[in-house]
């Protein structure tokens, strides 16, 4: 899908006040961003100074005024024509994001592959770090079948689970969208994947560019992992700790999507399965039919 397809008003709007590293005078709240978009969409804005009359109708003069500098505009232009700019008014945008995490889903986010996948089913697929022989062996069996069933696969880039469940899908042919806890060009070399010559590799990152990686990033970075697929798959986790427990426990109190995880029998899996997570046993299970309705059940008890 062309990135071409982001141009356009609405989406300049959106690069100009929320992508990192423009040259702002001041950075909007980005939770805001449905607001702004629906005022835009309100008075069918075409141009920057129609956008800059429309904020300040809507309220939001601090936004318009920031919307009132030429120079922002040719900025925001250029990123997107160099196409590795997405916003939340493309098309290829995951809608899913915007019904699970609503005004917390990022308005705009730097891209580098084929963004297709964004938009098509998906499966996310997390765990720790530190797994053995066993877990990750598990984790590859997903990957590939996962690729084998059409569907992108979803996962964090980080050692461990991540990673072994991401090459896998590549090997099998399938299509992996890493979402990154750091920025794309500081990522190279340091972390995820990387480069994939076959260009079945789709890489996403809230952050600036060259954004470090950061504990932080990778904790909000994970509700975006729990989001895109239709279902998240817990290979493993750690009771109480940890990026996997907190963004399994984070997507349960949402109620927004489906969450799996493989039952062990563990304390972390038996608490994940009473707060509302469902429970498999293999590989199969976790990527067949889900049952309806999969709800909350007692979140109480942990929370």
């Amino acid at each position: 899908m062309s990135l071409s397809l982001c141009q356009g008003t609405w989406a300049e709007a959106l690069a100009c006040l929320y992508l990192p590293g423009a040259p702002r005078v001041w950075d909007p709240k980005p939770s805001r961003w449905p607001m702004i978009v629906g005022a835009l969409r309100q008075a069918a804005v075409c141009d920057p100074a129609a956008c800059v009359a429309a904020l300040k109708r809507a309220g939001m003069p601090s936004e318009a005024c920031e919307l009132d500098r030429p120079e922002l505009w040719r900025w925001a232009k250029t990123r997107i024509a160099y196409g590795r700019v997405l916003t939340a008014v493309c098309p290829a945008y995951p809608v899913r994001w915007i019904e699970s995490l609503g005004s917390a889903a990022p308005p705009v986010v730097s891209v580098e592959g084929d963004v297709g996948p964004l938009a098509a089913p998906a499966v996310s697929v997390v765990g720790v770090r530190d797994a053995d022989r066993e877990v990750l062996e598990r984790a590859e069996r997903l990957g590939e079948m996962v690729a084998s069933s059409g569907r992108a696969l979803c996962s964090g880039g980080a050692p461990g689970v991540d990673l072994a469940a991401e090459r896998a899908a590549l090997r099998f042919g399938g299509t992996v969208v890493e979402v990154l806890p750091c920025g794309l060009e500081w990522s190279e070399g340091r972390f995820g994947m990387g480069a994939w010559p076959s260009g079945r590799l789709l890489r996403v990152s809230p952050w600036h560019p060259h954004q470090p990686f950061g504990g932080d990033l990778a904790m909000r970075r994970n509700a975006l992992i729990y989001a895109l697929g239709d279902r998240a798959v817990v290979v493993r986790a750690r009771f109480r700790e940890g990026g996997t427990w907190n963004g399994a426990v984070a997507a349960l109190r949402r109620k927004s999507n489906r969450i799996l995880v493989f039952d062990e029998g563990d304390p972390a899996s038996r608490a994940l399965i009473a707060l509302g997570a469902l429970g498999c046993r293999s590989e199969e299970e976790a990527l067949g039919p889900l049952p309806e309705p999969f709800g909350l059940r007692l979140f109480s008890a942990i929370g």
